[in-house]
């Protein structure tokens, strides 16, 4: 993933007016729709998705995978499994699958069928947040793939409700297929209102850049 110095500038600008963030929540408020960048050291995607209710959402996935260099479109459902509510924190299980197909080449042709399955956790207060997540790929002709993801994170102030929010955070992610097989990635997290900006460089000198829009 290859991107220039002005066009890190430009980008930053652009969000950074754009962000006036809210929590990176799978799953929407019913009748709510999520608009996501989501950019790292192995994948490019943008999904869009619509909540009918509180508990599911349901759309469309575009992934570029860095490793193989494959293009992917799925149709994904993510669905909040559990949520536990306590006077002054908040625990969930998510459950997202994604069932599409792969085009290898990138060129339209030869098209495999893909899937994927993540269950994740996540905690939070007011100033600690903790996230696991373990994923499984599939894509036909090739070995299902196994990989996992865990955050950690520290807010430095506690900010009433509607201001800016800012987490320091860092992110291992665990792929055991590949011999390098662990990245730590630290970033920066803000939001405020409805959107989400992410912003980190891991230890591989690749850049993270996640953008959530909620409407």
């Amino acid at each position: 993933m290859k991107y220039t110095y002005r066009g890190y500038m430009y980008f930053l600008i652009l969000i950074l007016l754009l962000v006036s963030s809210s929590q990176t929540r799978p799953v929407s408020y019913p009748g709510g729709w999520t608009v996501l960048s989501h950019n790292d050291a192995f994948s490019q995607a943008l999904h869009v998705h619509y909540s009918p209710t509180a508990f599911h959402s349901l759309g469309i996935r575009q992934e570029k995978m860095e490793k193989d260099n494959s293009h992917r479109t799925y149709i994904q459902n993510n669905f909040l499994l559990k949520r536990i509510n306590a006077p002054h924190s908040q625990a969930n299980w998510y459950l997202k699958t994604g069932l599409g197909y792969a085009n290898p080449k990138g060129n339209g042709k030869d098209l495999k069928e893909a899937s994927f399955a993540e269950l994740s956790w996540d905690w939070e207060d007011r100033r600690w947040f903790v996230m696991l997540a373990g994923k499984l790929d599939y894509r036909r002709g090739m070995p299902t793939t196994a990989m996992s993801s865990y955050r950690v994170g520290w807010a430095p102030y506690v900010a009433d409700y509607g201001k800016l929010h800012t987490w320091i955070m860092l992110q291992a992610d665990h792929r055991p297929d590949d011999s390098d097989s662990v990245t730590l990635t630290p970033l920066l997290r803000f939001f405020k209102g409805t959107q989400l900006f992410e912003i980190g460089y891991s230890d591989k000198d690749t850049l993270l850049i996640n953008f959530i829009w909620r409407f």
